[in-house]
């Protein structure tokens, strides 16, 4: 019932139905060599082997069916605690789980305990099989409520069409425009068949999580004409925790930027920027992170395309504000914890110190490490 990390309460009526199965197929496979030893090939062959073949498929179809039934099997977290959060407290763990995907596990806890698990693009197959499913799987993750996916990026959200089956969440949330991705009819076929809510937001919609935590969409307008590239179609979505903010942008480049700060000025202002790349136009302008002025930067680096890689004169621009750098690349995942008074920024590859912003009064921060 209990093994790596898994419960399986479905294992006591299979193993009530599926052993007796086993016995017979354990019996017709030594009936079936004794009359072979015993010159009756032609009755093992005919009769006995046959009948033992339906009895091997009828036990791995069923095994297939306990498998798949719905709570066939539970993950635990690997230490007891790592999905657990105080009340009124929330995690957000940023990880790059392949080359050109960018994914956030958003988590947050209500006053009453009460949880909610938004996945914020899942990465393509190969990489949510490597990271994130065994992130979901550490954290004791069995059910999302919402499944964000922010553009129409292959590298982003490849794998949906799966994990939607897999962890049938409440609600999928994307952008207003239709995609032009291959792989959006498939989402539309899983979400139907999972029986989740498809939400297509924009500009100014809001998301109570609990914990006095929101969403608020800042990016694209609804009524606006759709761009032509998917990096400038990205959903961008600011965090809130009372006074702390975590601003995530995506792939975004200088059309969203440009944009925002047009029309959002006053709403960019982060503790936490969370940005990938835009694949063919500038991205990461002063004059944003200037608006923005966030204590730290949390942001993928690629030297391919060119467009994608942290240059030394970014790098400069960000510490010359005081800004620490988290690139994936060298940083690993990266945690973010909060609460009403502290907001803590961890770094999982080794010897990385976390950086840890606490509240000395309302509205000011101070950085710690």
């Amino acid at each position: 019932v209990y093994h790596f990390q898994i419960i399986t309460p479905m294992a006591v009526p299979a193993n009530l139905l599926m052993v007796p199965v086993a016995t017979v197929v354990l019996t017709g496979g030594i009936l079936g060599w004794l009359l072979s030893m015993l010159g009756g090939s032609a009755i093992a062959g005919s009769v006995v082997n046959p009948c033992n073949a339906l009895a091997v498929r009828l036990m791995t179809a069923m095994a297939g069916w306990f498998a798949n039934a719905p709570g066939s099997f539970v993950h635990l977290s690997t230490d007891g605690h790592a999905s657990a959060l105080q009340p009124g407290s929330g995690r957000l763990v940023v990880y790059e789980p392949s080359i050109g995907g960018l994914s956030a596990m958003l988590s947050t806890s209500s006053e009453a305990g009460g949880l909610q698990h938004w996945l914020i693009d899942p990465g393509d197959p190969i990489g949510f099989s490597s990271a994130g499913q065994p992130l979901l799987r550490h954290l004791g993750i069995n059910r999302l409520q919402s499944l964000v996916l922010t553009h129409g990026d292959f590298d982003h959200i490849g794998s949906a069409p799966s994990l939607i089956l897999r962890y049938r969440p409440d609600a999928i949330v994307d952008g207003p425009f239709d995609s032009r991705s291959s792989t959006y009819p498939r989402i539309l076929a899983s979400l139907e068949s999972a029986g989740s809510s498809h939400l297509r937001v924009a500009e100014g919609d809001r998301f109570a999580l609990g914990g006095d935590t929101e969403v608020t969409v800042l990016y694209p307008p609804r009524d606006s004409d759709p761009p032509s590239i998917a990096d400038d179609r990205c959903l961008v979505l600011r965090i809130r925790h009372r006074d702390w903010r975590i601003l995530l942008t995506s792939d975004s480049g200088f059309l969203t930027e440009k944009w925002l700060l047009a029309h959002q000025r006053n709403g960019l202002a982060a503790e936490v920027w969370i940005k990938g790349w835009h694949g063919s136009d500038a991205s990461g302008l002063t004059e944003f992170l200037d608006q923005v002025k966030p204590a730290a930067v949390i942001t993928t680096n690629h030297d391919f395309p060119s467009r994608e890689r942290i240059t030394e004169a970014w790098r400069d621009e960000v510490a010359a504000r005081g800004a620490e750098l988290f690139d994936l690349g060298e940083s690993g995942a990266v945690v973010i914890r909060w609460n009403d008074d502290r907001l803590e920024i961890l770094p999982q590859a080794y010897g990385r110190p976390p950086l840890i912003l606490s509240r000395q009064t309302a509205g000011a921060a101070q950085k710690s490490r």
